[in-house]
């Protein structure tokens, strides 16, 4: 086989690998919100969205504004600060307040007869718990054992979710980040998208709104889908008493 011929091969390999990674979810998440970052900086800054951005306009006045080598430079850093600690900030925020919700009183009673309250009730019947009903027991009771135990639990738990943690705060930023696009300015892809859907035909006009949805649910659907998954009542430990004296308070209460 020639240099070049080996030189062709080699590119072509690199070329299926890349696109492997392209289509896998997490990669195409990146690149979204690559674009669109560009398209809310190109908006808020200089009032011109990625789908009118000028090559050119590195070297010509835009509005008294230069898009300068210094400019790509600083975008790249508050790309990496939005994606590395503002989004998760965020993330955490929104979690920590659904979670309030979630482990409340209040869902407990409205879903206490739904088919998910059912299934730990039967899990409770073989001895498991929750963990979160383990874990605010053992703090209560300030049970070092037990302590030790559920962070095990929970260490053990986010190395095996580490990927899923990833593509999760990959879709949120992406979501955070169309969010911003929408209320950017009239020159952000979204907004263009929704003002030219407006003169489209009644067919037209809902095929494109319906497609918008489901791209959008498609950013947001992998932290969702994440988050539901990761719930404290069903990851479940084994600790027989607890699951006896909770089992008595159901009987009880019914």
């Amino acid at each position: 086989m020639s240099e070049n011929e080996s030189t062709s091969s080699r590119r072509a390999e690199q070329a299926i690998t890349m696109l492997d990674r392209v289509v896998q979810y997490r990669w195409a998440l990146l690149v979204v919100s690559v674009v669109l970052s560009i398209d809310n900086a190109l908006v808020i800054f200089f009032n011109i969205g990625i789908i009118n951005f000028d090559l050119h306009l590195s070297s010509d006045a835009a509005e008294s504004k230069l898009i300068t080598t210094g400019s790509y430079i600083i975008f790249l850093g508050c790309y990496v600060f939005f994606m590395g600690a503002i989004s998760p900030v965020f993330q955490h925020i929104l979690e920590w307040l659904m979670n309030l919700v979630r482990y409340s009183n209040v869902w407990n009673k409205i879903f206490s007869h739904t088919g998910s309250y059912r299934d730990y009730r039967e899990k409770l019947s073989y001895g498991y718990v929750s963990l979160h009903d383990a874990e605010k027991e053992a703090l209560k009771g300030k049970d070092s054992f037990w302590i030790g135990r559920i962070e095990a639990r929970k260490e053990e738990k986010r190395k095996s979710n580490s990927d899923g943690a990833m593509l999760s705060q990959l879709s949120f930023s992406c979501t955070l980040l169309l969010l911003v696009n929408l209320v950017a300015g009239d020159n952000s892809f979204s907004n263009l998208l929704l003002n030219w859907n407006i003169t489209q035909s009644v067919i037209g006009h809902w095929i494109v709104d319906i497609g918008f949805l489901l791209c959008a649910g498609m950013l947001f659907s992998p932290w969702l889908i994440d988050f539901m998954k990761n719930d404290e009542y069903f990851d479940l430990v084994a600790h027989p008493e607890m699951a006896e004296q909770k089992l008595r308070a159901m009987k009880a209460r019914d």
